[in-house]
């Protein structure tokens, strides 16, 4: 018989280590906290495993939550581009974000290091860092997005996807085959 064992791990990107993950993933398990408030509410005793994860300085914490607020509006606006025959009348148009967050080198002497700025897509597109970092970000969701629902792959109502999850795979080796060739390259060069 299979028996199946639980790791908590951090999500790539994420603001914990894995062995933090490890540690509020079990306790938010074994306290069977379903919602943010049941997190809050536990959280807020000293007591609790999650409470070194939250911000308890209130003016601290707002200013974080007003510059999340701003994240929210720059990613809740989307420009729709119409195209437009020789004439002026519509023939097609396409619906795409405005800004994408972009982590750029900041030389400032105050703000010195890795910062994420939000540009436009015509920004990004005039600076090929930028765009390496758009196709990046693109792979990894994707990559996420299989790693997220392919634990589901083998139940009969997610056997629509498998040629998705194929594809991604196929698209993963290919990356990894170009990073090797690029390595080769760099170590004979």
């Amino acid at each position: 018989m299979k028996k199946e064992v639980k790791k908590y791990v951090a999500k790539k990107g994420a603001h914990i280590t894995d062995e933090q993950a490890q540690l509020y993933g079990e306790y938010i398990d074994k306290n069977d906290f379903h919602t943010p408030d049941e997190i809050v509410s536990d959280a807020r005793s000293p007591k609790s495993t999650l409470h070194s994860f939250f911000d308890w300085d209130n003016t601290e914490a707002a200013e974080k939550w007003r510059k999340q607020q701003a994240r929210i509006l720059l990613n809740s606006i989307q420009i729709s581009i119409i195209f437009t025959d020789s004439k002026g009348k519509p023939i097609s148009s396409k619906v795409v974000d405005r800004y994408e967050s972009i982590k750029t080198i900041i030389t400032d002497s105050e703000e010195e290091g890795k910062q994420t700025v939000y540009l436009t897509n015509d920004e990004i597109l005039e600076n090929p860092n930028y765009i390496d970092q758009i196709l990046q970000e693109c792979m990894n969701k994707i990559i996420s997005f299989k790693n997220k629902y392919n634990y589901y792959a083998e139940h009969k109502e997610f056997k629509i996807v498998k040629p998705v999850f194929k594809a991604i795979s196929d698209m993963e080796n290919a990356i990894e085959r170009r990073r090797l060739k690029e390595e080769r390259l760099s170590a004979s060069s």
